[in-house]
């Protein structure tokens, strides 16, 4: 999913795979603190993208109101697993060759992709991700990450045809995304929240703020975005 981003930022200066742990605010701009006491800045804006949770910590201290949408969000975990397979996947009856992803009616998964059948990834191997169901992963928290992955490859493989031989995979492993996606109709009614954003520069944007598909984190980002590039 980073391929957007990374395309978008080949000509930029990025500082990367470093956590910001404080805000501040000076007449200069932005502040931004992280683990090593290094601040970076200043910037006339900060927009946060991270799972409302994490951005509570950020925005709390400047702006009463977007620590209480932060509040309001609720961000849901989610097991994900992978899989790679030396050969090909079986054939399945009735399946086209080239399926790409496939829904789980029952049992733990709910999603598979085929990874090596996304653009630009056809000499990757086979290699599945396999997505488990929210309230199964909010009962399995805090299990074993090798366990996990057992478990919806197992949950794959009981999906397929009586009689397909079970495909034995080469590696497996599992990620544990606490905050993976925003319940936004939790509360009863669906709430357009497209993004959030404050008089002081700051803002919100993501998938917490409109819905919880690929493209509600882009068209959120993409509006505020907007929005800023029309302020300068």
């Amino acid at each position: 999913m980073s391929a957007v981003t990374r395309h978008l930022a080949r000509e930029l200066s990025l500082v990367t795979e470093t956590r910001v742990t404080r805000l501040a605010a000076a007449p200069d701009g932005w502040w931004l603190s992280d683990p090593d006491g290094l601040d970076h800045g200043p910037f006339d804006r900060v927009v946060i993208t991270a799972p409302s949770p994490q951005a509570l910590v950020l925005v709390e201290p400047h702006d009463a109101a977007l620590a209480q949408a932060c509040r309001e969000v609720i961000q849901r975990p989610c097991w994900m697993a992978w899989a790679r397979f030396d050969g090909p996947l079986p054939l399945l009856p009735d399946v086209a060759e080239e399926w790409q992803a496939a829904t789980v009616a029952t049992g733990p998964l709910r999603f598979v992709a085929r990874n090596d059948h996304k653009p630009g990834r056809a000499r990757q191997g086979e290699s599945l991700t396999l997505l488990a169901r929210l309230a199964w992963s909010e009962e399995q928290l805090e299990a074993p990450a090798d366990w996990v992955a057992e478990q919806l490859l197992d949950a794959f493989c009981a999906s397929l045809p009586e009689g397909t031989p079970r495909p034995i995979p080469r590696e497996t492993g599992a990620h544990r995304w606490r905050f993976a996606q925003p319940d936004v109709f939790a509360r009863g009614e669906p709430v357009n929240r497209d993004y959030r954003r404050s008089t002081n520069g700051l803002a919100l944007c993501g998938d917490g703020w409109r819905g919880p598909r690929v493209e509600d984190a882009w068209l959120s980002g993409h509006h505020l975005g907007t929005v800023l590039a029309g302020s300068r």
